[in-house]
């Protein structure tokens, strides 16, 4: 009722455009190459008539390229690279993660690049995130500049470490 700003009016229910428009704040400042993340909590409809379910959420992406040194030459970011940073992240957290592809991903990934991530405890699998690369049509609509290269993501559920 009390809002920072427009913007800031309603409850968001995903981590994703917060780290996307930093993104691409960066790249209007002509920084092509950028690793993010945040923490901070997203909530989730549970309808009309009770109050949302907060949950705390850490997200990130990676885009532009990596290396470029006398040893090796530059190449872009890829789907390995932000699996590679999830699962650092569960090692040094002691996690034991499981990645699957499936048909239920969320909309703004490229099918063939993106896989949901289920946290493993005790035997049990429990959903924990996603990530991969975002499509050309969400790049666009947050004004990201192409020309920059793919941008990969991931949002985790940091309320399930917690728990």
């Amino acid at each position: 009722m009390n809002t920072l700003s427009e913007e800031q009016g309603v409850l968001r229910p995903v981590r994703r455009p917060s780290v996307l428009n930093a993104l691409r704040v960066n790249q209007s400042h002509g920084r092509e190459e950028s690793r993010l993340y945040e923490l901070g909590a997203v909530f989730l409809s549970q309808g009309a008539e009770k109050q949302p379910d907060e949950r705390l959420t850490f997200g990130g992406l990676w885009s532009g390229q990596i290396g470029g040194n006398w040893v090796e030459a530059a190449r872009p970011a890829d789907f390995w690279d932000i699996k590679g940073l999830v699962e650092g992240l569960a090692e040094h957290l002691n996690l034991e993660l499981n990645y699957r592809w499936a048909e239920d991903l969320p909309n703004w990934y490229e099918a063939n690049e993106a896989a949901l991530v289920d946290l493993k405890v005790e035997g049990q699998l429990t959903p924990f995130g996603h990530l991969g690369r975002l499509n050309k049509k969400a790049a666009k609509a947050f004004g990201l500049k192409e020309a920059a290269g793919p941008v990969y993501v991931f949002e985790l559920d940091a309320q399930a470490l917690i728990e």
